[in-house]
């Protein structure tokens, strides 16, 4: 079996706007170019996670997500910290889920955050440099199609119908 890449979330939470755009959209995204991705909920088995290629922590702070984090780390597995909206950042500044996030962002590889206001604020917040910005696959898609309608023979040529 291959090596996965594995989206870690606190719980399956549907009312979570991120969990479409920032964990589904991109599993299903990897898996249909044929990289091998799952989603990962709760605390999960030390054997999941060094069975994987690296985890994406999504979803903000929370006592699982440092287990998690903690065990990636001790299996060598990269991990990046994804902070895909201000919600999820607020969320995890208030409380003991300031330290936990802070600890998580110190054992990631990379920080990313949905936008550069997002990227920035991450950074002045949490102490941390370099967050990259990984822009929501849905904003990716948009900005594709809105592109090919302002230029209709760039979609005769992208899909190969041109003589």
């Amino acid at each position: 079996a291959s090596r996965r890449i594995l989206f870690h979330v606190e719980t399956l939470d549907s009312d979570q706007p991120d969990l479409r755009s920032r964990v589904w959209l991109p599993v299903l995204w990897l898996r249909r170019t044929g990289l091998a991705a799952r989603m990962v909920v709760g605390d999960v088995a030390s054997d999941v996670i060094g069975a994987g290629k690296c985890i994406i922590l999504t979803g903000g702070a929370s006592g699982h997500a440092v287990s998690v984090a903690r065990k990636a780390a001790a299996s060598r597995l990269p991990i990046i910290l994804d902070i895909g909206s201000v919600d999820i950042l607020k969320g995890s500044l208030t409380g003991p889920h300031r330290q936990q996030l802070v600890e998580i962002a110190t054992l990631a590889t990379v920080v990313t955050a949905s936008n550069e206001a997002l990227a920035r604020h991450v950074e002045e917040v949490l102490g941390v440099t370099g967050v990259l910005v990984t822009a929501d696959p849905s904003d990716i898609e948009d900005g594709l199609f809105a592109a090919l309608r302002a230029n209709p023979s760039a979609t005769v040529r992208a899909t190969g119908q041109s003589d």
